[in-house]
């Protein structure tokens, strides 16, 4: 009879979702399942960081086109004579260097994030929920600054185009 009060207070508690009649040790989690629980959530961080450097090798490859469409475009506006062309011909000069510098930084960003992607791949010891913390807002800041320098890249091929056209904003 008190076996079976016991089983029934029990089922009560459970569906109430009270916890105190379980026994001490099944409260907390064993350290495998937050272990495992851990690794999932750096699993979910690497996939996310995954998709920032693809992204970020995207805008490496956009900048060195760029680049490289501003050297043919120079080349051509250097055949040609003029007070208009010379000017059109330093500001092309000029979006080119900021269009190669953006490139070599999204490199390097690129490169920083493999490095970071190698850490949470491989977790350490005295690794606690604060670090964890900072690796989520590390983890942001890079898929902020890869927005930024796509929206970055795109506004100089908007100029690219407008400083190009001989009949743009160079008159």
């Amino acid at each position: 009879m008190i076996a079976r009060r016991t089983v029934m207070a029990a089922i009560v508690a459970v569906s109430a979702g009270l916890t105190a009649l379980a026994p001490v040790g099944a409260q907390n989690p064993p350290a495998r399942v937050l272990q495992e629980q851990q690794m999932l959530r750096l699993q979910t961080q690497a996939t996310q960081l995954n998709e920032a450097m693809r992204q970020m090798a995207r805008i490496q490859e956009r900048a060195q086109l760029l680049e490289r469409e501003m050297v043919q475009e120079m080349a051509r506006l250097r055949q040609q004579e003029g007070a208009q062309q010379s000017l059109m011909l330093r500001n092309q000069d000029r979006l080119r260097t900021m269009s190669q510098a953006l490139g070599e930084g999204a490199g390097d960003v690129h490169r920083a994030m493999e490095q970071f992607r190698l850490m949470i791949g491989e977790p350490g010891p005295g690794w606690d929920a604060e670090t964890e913390g900072d690796f989520v807002r590390l983890r942001a800041t890079w898929e902020e600054t890869t927005r930024r320098m796509e929206e970055g890249l795109t506004i100089m091929e908007r100029l690219r185009e407008r400083l190009g056209e001989p009949d743009g904003s160079q008159q």
